[in-house]
């Protein structure tokens, strides 16, 4: 068993850069989620959509990047046996790239041919394929794209083996994650830790996102046939189908019977390939299953799955379904025709959009282990699903029993409890060092496994280190965010124009608008000025003044003197198109300096204005673009795109451009694949 960090190529882009804006949190913390009336009193409980409302702060936005294909060396850790190799990609989010079958020879999960970044999570950007470590927050994880810890860890007499882990800084949590593939093993296992070491309950996410190859005959199996499904109706209109969103429903698998013994899908859900549209499906594993699994079967027999320890429960099916749009986003997300893949994902909670915590002074753990077999009779896994289900699970118990999943368990824990730091082979960022020297200055140590070296701390960390050394954060950047409560003494006692800025963020995070815009209103310094204007035009769009916020937007970008960050001018044109401001829209965007004119997402942005002012040419050549930030479900450029041939359509018929005719534009005219990322 060997453990090597080493590299390889990888095309794609070289970088994603941050957005320097702070991105505060939703009016609402919870989100109002729908129920097409199937889910029972408990299920549709408080606690559906609860702690759901989007939060970034302390993290910045990850929105910058290209489609670029550079041939890029980038550093990945290999670990492997005789029968399974695993590739980690450390520098963004710890992703498991690849794991390899040797003895056959092939992929176990779906593997991408190149580093694509696309605008799919909470801070934007966001890579498909392998395995992925969602925590804390809905949206994927703040980590995704960043760089996280990998240390190598020894016993005497044991296989070595990996620690990753992190400091999550919005809600004060250490997680760590330990991979096992001692010599001999036929599974990687991952030990996940997550510690709340405050005396206060907190909110809690988690979902491991495994991503498995989809063909026509790829068939996905779990421990029941109880699920969570977003119901969609479907309609035809016109000789077209439509689907309707219905909310969530409660059914059985494989074709959403409810309790009336109605089915609710003319298809076989566990075939993603015959669902029509991007879907998803959680399956409600009982409390009584102590080993909860998954699985995608093959029609050769080969199956890739997981199995897990309580409490990681619950298991969900996303696909993009066979509709156009789902396709192209396959294709978009790496290469064309090099990309269908299905999650299989595992979480605490019965949906994505349930809450769910940790409890005051409290580790989360489970163990959770990702293998292949070839089954010994095809024939049954493509049957009945239920009896191809049992079948399923046979299967994976000849290869990992419940008691040896125990076992796993068991041994995981403890070594988890008895080795040792052996070296240190990636570093994450310095937030988890710059905590460490917090709790030095209060008597307060970090909790056990955990280690955050000093030479990990960085640029965006010093003026933080500045405070909490000097009670000044000195006249640095402002180019990151604390917004945790155990710095607010220090940070308001900081009463530089930088201070009362970055107090400010502080104070509009936790909903005290007015004490955030008396400090923004008292800077002064023509360095952090322009922020300060901006944030108080989002102060105003959070109290619905429109025009105020227009105009201290305005003021701001004026103040940067073509200076500023792109992010400045691209949020004030995106502010003018929300208030239907085309013209003075398109002029800010003329009038911008160039690396707005290329900004990928202003150009996007500006596409709305361009449509309902006439500038044609501008969208012919949009139109022809590729296009790295387009968010998952958005439909901006066919929406343009059909607008655009109404506006073709009415000039040639002499009339003017209405709802109806841009209906018929949709009922008649297929975009270009290269712009169609609707997802039905």
């Amino acid at each position: 068993m060997t453990i090597t960090l080493t590299k390889m190529i990888i095309p794609g882009p070289k970088d994603i850069f941050e957005n320097p804006l702070p991105r505060f949190r939703d009016k609402e913390k919870n989100r109002e989620i729908k129920s097409n009336g199937s889910l029972t009193p408990e299920e549709n409980n408080e606690t559906l959509g609860r702690d759901t409302g989007s939060r970034v702060l302390p993290y910045r936005m990850q929105d910058v990047y290209s489609r670029a294909r550079d041939a890029v060396e980038r550093d990945v850790i290999v670990m492997e046996n005789e029968y399974i190799k695993a590739v980690f990609f450390p520098w963004h989010g710890g992703k498991l790239y690849s794991l390899t079958d040797k003895v056959r020879n092939r992929p176990i999960l779906f593997t991408n041919p190149v580093f694509q970044p696309a605008n799919l999570a909470i801070r934007d950007a966001w890579t498909s394929g392998g395995v992925e470590w969602n925590v804390s927050q809905l949206g994927h994880t703040f980590s995704t794209a960043s760089p996280m810890f990998f240390m190598k860890m020894e016993k005497e007499g044991e296989a070595p083996f990996l620690r990753m882990y992190d400091y999550e800084r919005q809600k004060n949590l250490f997680w760590s994650i330990d991979f096992h593939l001692p010599d001999g093993a036929k599974e990687l296992t991952a030990h996940v830790r997550i510690v709340n070491d405050d005396d206060f309950v907190k909110p809690m996410y988690w979902w491991t996102n495994t991503a498995v190859i989809e063909t026509e005959d790829a068939r996905v199996f779990s421990e029941t046939d109880e699920v969570f499904y977003q119901d969609w109706i479907e309609k035809e209109e016109d000789g077209k189908i439509r689907y309707i969103a219905n909310g969530f429903g409660h059914a059985k698998m494989p074709h959403y019977k409810d309790a009336d013994g109605i089915e609710h899908a003319k298809y076989d859900a566990s075939f993603s390939m015959q669902i029509p549209r991007s879907s998803e499906y959680f399956f409600q594993n009982p409390k009584t299953a102590p080993y909860p699994w998954e699985a995608v079967t093959y029609k050769d027999g080969y199956m890739f799955f997981e199995k897990s320890t309580q409490p990681l429960r619950f298991r969900k099916m996303f696909c993009w379904g066979k509709g156009r749009g789902g396709r192209f986003w396959c294709d978009f997300l790496s290469e064309p025709g090099q990309g269908d893949y299905i999650e299989l994902q595992a979480g605490l909670a019965p949906s994505q959009v349930h809450g769910y915590q940790i409890d005051a002074e409290s580790t989360i753990r489970f163990t959770q282990s990702f293998s292949c077999l070839e089954a010994e009779d095809v024939t049954k896994l493509y049957g009945d699903w239920h009896e191809g289900r049992d079948y399923a699970k046979k299967q994976v118990c000849n290869v990992i029993s419940d008691e040896e999943m125990a076992e796993i368990d068991a041994r995981a824990e403890k070594l988890w409890k008895e080795a040792k730091p052996a070296e240190l082979l990636y570093k994450g960022t310095g937030w988890g060092a710059l905590e460490k020297k917090r709790r030095e200055k209060i008597g307060k140590n970090l909790p056990f496994g955990f280690d955050f070296p000093d030479s990990s701390i960085e640029k965006q960390q010093e003026i933080w280190l500045n405070l909490l050394n000097t009670g000044s954060l000195g006249d640095g950047e402002a180019d990151s965010f604390i917004v945790a409560d155990e710095w607010r003494e220090m940070l308001s006692k900081d009463t530089s124009d930088l201070g009362k800025l970055l107090m400010g963020v502080m104070e509009m995070e936790s909903g005290n608008l007015d004490q955030a815009e008396e400090l923004w209103k008292a800077v002064s310094n023509e360095k952090y000025l322009p922020m300060a204007l901006r944030n108080l035009s989002q102060l105003e769009l959070r109290k619905e003044n429109e025009e105020a916020a227009l105009a201290l937007m305005k003021k701001a970008c004026d103040e940067g003197k073509g200076k500023l960050d792109p992010a400045y001018i691209r949020e004030y044109i995106q502010m003018l198109v929300r208030a239907k401001k085309f013209n003075e829209a398109w002029d800010a965007f003329e009038n911008a300096p160039e690396s707005t004119k290329t900004d990928d997402r202003s150009r996007l942005i500006v596409g709305s204005a361009a449509i309902e002012i006439g500038q044609y040419a501008y969208l012919d050549i949009l139109f022809e673009e590729s296009h790295a930030t387009i968010r998952e479900g958005e439909t901006s450029l066919t929406d343009l795109w059909f607008r655009r041939e109404a506006a073709r359509e009415a000039e040639k018929r002499g009339v003017e451009v209405d709802d109806k005719l841009i209906q018929e534009m949709r009922d008649t005219k297929t975009p270009p694949r290269s712009i169609d990322f609707r997802m039905s």
